[in-house]
């Protein structure tokens, strides 16, 4: 379920959003592509949920 709420954040924020700053003229972007956001926004999200769980095993006296 967490995958596939991150699949569809980014693809909210990548294409939907983006362009709409940048159309906005909110951002402004020089040599980007907004599939690399999307992917940027899937690895940090990875990492993200990677931590959190290593936090939360932490907390509850795993490793």
């Amino acid at each position: 379920m967490y995958t596939l709420a991150l699949v569809a954040m980014a693809v909210i924020y990548a294409f939907i959003g983006e362009p709409l700053a940048h159309w906005l003229d909110q951002t402004l972007y020089i040599k980007w592509r907004y599939i690399y956001s999307f992917f940027y926004y899937i690895l940090t999200g990875i990492a993200v949920k990677w931590m959190v769980d290593k936090v939360v095993g932490v907390a509850r006296g795993g490793k």
